[in-house]
């Protein structure tokens, strides 16, 4: 799957979202990443043998 019809995917999913979760969606950031930045395994303790599917 294209990352344009992945984002697409995710945009779908929020959009169906219950009203009341929808309204408490405010200065949310939602983020998709080909992969974490070094930063985010060090700020969670990641370690090489971990795969990162979300946080």
């Amino acid at each position: 799957m294209d990352r344009d019809r992945f984002e697409k995917l995710v945009a779908d999913a929020l959009e169906v979202l219950p009203q009341k979760l929808r309204e408490r969606l405010v200065n949310i950031d939602i983020s998709v990443d080909d992969e974490p930045t070094p930063e985010v395994l060090d700020e969670f303790d990641i370690g090489p043998e971990h795969l990162l599917m979300g946080l």
